[in-house]
């Protein structure tokens, strides 16, 4: 789960949270395999953009799951964020999603080799 961490670093995203639900399951007396949640964002690429128009940050930050499967397979996935006028310019959302897609594609492209 790490290696989505680095890869995101790397394309300058700031991770602003990473939420361990395997050790809030334990908590609670239960097993679960690794999940979690990472909140996160690129102010360099969405910042010029929400300063255009304040309501944008409603877009922000993002959202991606990782988790494991039973195999060891480990996987990921972002919601993407809805642009309301995708003919003017991608909203930070969009724009955010865009960086994402890059990360993970780095991360997949690393472990094949």
């Amino acid at each position: 789960m790490d290696k989505i961490i680095i890869a995101l670093s790397k394309l300058d995203v700031v991770i602003y949270a990473r939420i361990n639900r395997q050790l809030e399951q334990k908590w609670f007396g239960r097993e679960a395999l690794p999940f979690e949640y990472i909140l996160c964002d690129s102010p360099k690429n969405t910042g010029p953009v929400v300063e255009q128009n304040p309501l944008k940050a409603f877009e922000l930050p993002a959202i991606v799951i990782v988790w494991e499967d039973s195999e060891k397979r480990c996987w990921v996935a972002c919601k993407k964020k809805p642009n309301g006028n995708r003919a003017v310019e991608p909203g930070p959302g969009e724009i955010l999603s865009q960086i994402l897609e890059m990360a993970i594609r780095e991360v997949l492209s690393t472990e094949s080799t």
